[in-house]
């Protein structure tokens, strides 16, 4: 249990109520013990406490411990916990020593210092184009998406985020991990735990265009629509999902992109579309300090989910750049950075 306390090392730091808002639970806020989380994921997904101590294997009156913040959890309740509700372990394990730290239960996006969270738009748009040509950072570890487990959590993840059912099938995803193993990553914390993920699809410009018209997009997306643009010399890389639970991960997996598309693999940039599908408030705001360009392209999600309070911030929809012309951004800013 030390071990594990002390890799965190955020100064432990009691918070009033005042400090947050908690009348929206889509938004970051802070929780002081893990007690107060575990009882706002219960509201989050109605489910009482009878059926939650079972799934992560623990007696009810064990868990009314913890919501009384009476005990703290054993090492491998945390891992149970984390596993079974994909609230990070770092959360978790933070939570257990009082340690106070900013979480969403929607987007399961944490952060250890109300800077941080405040910073986490800005450092997604300028700050992680320093890491385009350096491997530093967290040590995290982010494979290739290859397993139908890997498909499983990213999908599950995805349709729980955006509040719609899930457009793309399994087949889709490792037709494009098979094509851009380097742009389809899943991420896992020290402990092996899932903390994030990127599916970008390979896909011809003439397919794009005919997407950017429709404001339904899951039929037209099908494992022989992804294509090797790559050999083509030519296409768009269409950023269907993504989901970091904090900046370092952001740092990691949006990193390994930026080295991608700055090596040889890639040969004429100027042939090439970046394009992402914005499906939150934080995302547009994301995308539009970046200089992506907003097509106008609507797109009506399917809202068949389990959870009547999951809804879409905002009405998604499509930004594009071209590559080229955001490998010149973050070369520029790469260059204004060395020389203040």
């Amino acid at each position: 249990m030390y071990g594990i306390a002390s890799m965190v090392s955020t100064p432990r730091q009691k918070m009033s109520p005042s400090d947050f808002t908690n009348t929206d639970l889509a938004n970051l806020r802070i929780y002081n013990s893990l007690g107060s989380l575990i009882k706002a994921y219960r509201q989050w997904h109605k489910v009482k406490q009878e059926t939650f101590a079972e799934s992560i294997g623990i007696d009810v009156r064990e868990l009314q411990r913890w919501e009384a913040n009476r005990h703290c959890a054993r090492v491998d309740n945390l891992h149970d916990l984390s596993e079974a509700t994909g609230i990070p372990m770092q959360v978790v394990v933070a939570l257990n020593v009082d340690q106070p730290i900013w979480y969403s239960l929607r987007k399961r996006r944490f952060a250890y210092s109300s800077i941080e969270k405040a910073q986490y738009v800005k450092f997604v748009s300028y700050d992680l184009c320093k890491y385009a040509d350096t491997e530093e950072g967290i040590i995290i570890k982010h494979n290739q998406i290859t397993t139908d487990k890997h498909i499983s959590m990213v999908l599950s993840c995805h349709c729980d985020f955006h509040g719609k059912n899930r457009l793309l099938g399994k087949d889709v995803i490792e037709a494009a991990s098979m094509i851009l193993p380097e742009l389809n990553r899943i991420a896992f914390d020290c402990w092996g735990h899932y903390i994030g993920h990127s599916i970008c699809l390979p896909i011809k410009i003439d397919l794009y265009q005919q997407l950017k018209k429709q404001k339904e997009i899951g039929s037209n997306l099908t494992s022989k629509s992804m294509s090797d643009i790559v050999a083509l010399n030519e296409g768009v890389f269409y950023i269907y999902s993504t989901f970091f639970a904090n900046t370092s991960v952001a740092q990691s997996i949006i990193g390994n992109a930026y080295r991608y598309f700055n090596s040889g693999f890639i040969g004429q940039k100027i042939n090439y579309l970046l394009a992402h599908l914005a499906t939150t408030a934080e995302d547009k705001a994301i995308w539009k300090n970046m200089g992506w360009k907003n097509t106008g392209t609507k797109v009506v999600c399917n809202e068949e989910t389990g959870h009547e309070h999951i809804k879409s911030e905002i009405v998604p929809t499509m930004y594009e750049q071209k590559l080229d012309a955001e490998m010149r951004r973050i070369k520029n800013l790469l260059s204004n950075s060395q020389r203040s």
